[in-house]
């Protein structure tokens, strides 16, 4: 009898934190569990063999495919299924629209193919043009919606994610699971007391010092105005506080790096090194303009940043987070600091925080693991 095997299928995606934490390590808690498990990878012909090696190193059986056409002919790599062994007891996991919408009909029909939906595809489209210059614009909104519907399970990475699909879509609920994004491994190890004192040296962060970290990519829905507009006042009322960003160039966050030398910071470190920068802090950032693409979100970084003890600044309506941040002692919204300041210097339980994140969004806690496990039945 043909053991049952598990594909998990990414497309267009390359190597980083998210795909690391979210990707891979989900094949290796599959693999953990003596289940076949591997991951089916469509990566862009450009760097793709410098991709290639960055994900074998990880996950040396890994399937890695050139994709050898413009997104616009996304569907032109359907044919590749036909060299996979795929049979009736296997399990399909398709992170993103395309991944799901490139599997073959006759395994539709054969075999369970779940979709991992990471967000309001249609509505990062309408609200920030994420797939402008495609000529998939008016694509984007099908491609969803066939991946809910037609899909015969459902990863939703917040509760938020399955009424936007109820109110979109018309998907009916109860064939779903909720399952939050949750940290890399590589956030999980012991601090490097060495490497925490040279980033205090490097930035003279002294011990009445409050240092508030932002670990994240520059896209448009991180609203970095509005974080912009809140460190400057932070600044201006806290004379103790300091500012890391873990980003890339960013016109708003350089003026303010331009304007406040000595107090904010900003630089891109390897992945596995943005730990050593969330222990020399005490607040993690997250604070976002009201959107559809944002209030249907899990950014991982939020689980991050409770991982390591930190307490997060969390604005209103940020997918299931902001609620469960506010109703377990977790952080503060940014109103809450702007009427006072003194929360800032608050102490508080690292301890507590570390408990939380580890029962709620480690890929170690039985509540995460139960959720990946309870979706191969």
């Amino acid at each position: 009898m043909n053991k049952k095997n598990i594909y998990y299928v990414t497309f267009n995606e390359t190597f980083n934190g998210i795909y690391e934490s979210q990707v891979i390590d989900v094949v290796k808690l599959y693999i953990s569990k003596q289940l076949n498990s591997n991951l089916i990878a469509f990566i862009p012909l450009k760097n793709f063999f410098k991709e290639r090696r960055k994900i074998k190193i990880r996950l040396s059986n890994s399937i890695i495919i050139p994709i050898f056409f413009k997104l616009r002919h996304w569907n032109l790599n359907k044919f590749w299924f036909i060299f996979f062994s795929i049979n009736s007891k296997d399990y399909i996991i398709c992170r993103s629209i395309f991944s799901f919408n490139l599997v073959p009909k006759f395994l539709l029909n054969n075999c369970k193919v779940i979709y991992d939906g990471r967000g309001a595809i249609s509505y990062e489209q309408k609200e920030y043009g994420v797939y402008n210059g495609t000529s998939l614009e008016n694509e984007i909104f099908h491609l969803e919606k066939n991946s809910v519907i037609n899909s015969h399970h459902r990863i939703a990475v917040s509760n938020k994610l399955v009424k936007f699909w109820e109110n979109t879509f018309f998907y009916v609920s109860g064939k779903e699971t909720v399952i939050p994004s949750s940290t890399s491994t590589l956030f999980e190890r012991d601090k490097n007391q060495s490497k925490i004192n040279e980033i205090k040296k490097k930035f003279q962060i002294k011990p009445n010092n409050k240092v508030i970290v932002y670990s994240g990519s520059s896209a448009g829905w991180q609203s970095f105005k509005k974080i912009s507009s809140f460190v400057n006042k932070l600044i201006v009322n806290q004379p103790n506080t300091k500012f890391i960003f873990l980003t890339s160039e960013n016109k708003y966050i350089d003026s303010l790096v331009n304007d406040f030398p000595n107090r904010v910071f900003r630089l891109l470190v390897p992945f596995e090194d943005v730990v050593d920068y969330l222990d020399v802090s005490d607040f993690g950032i997250l604070l976002r303009i009201n959107s559809i693409t944002n209030e249907v979100s899990s950014p991982v970084k939020c689980a991050e940043y409770l991982i390591r003890g930190l307490k997060v600044i969390i604005s209103e309506n940020i997918g299931d987070y902001s609620h469960i941040i506010y109703t377990n002692d977790l952080g503060f919204s940014d109103k809450q600091i702007i009427n006072d300041y003194s929360l800032i210097n608050d102490e508080f339980d690292k301890l507590h925080i570390q408990n939380f994140a580890y029962k709620k969004f480690s890929k170690t806690s039985i509540l995460i693991q139960d959720k990946y496990l309870g979706l191969i039945k």
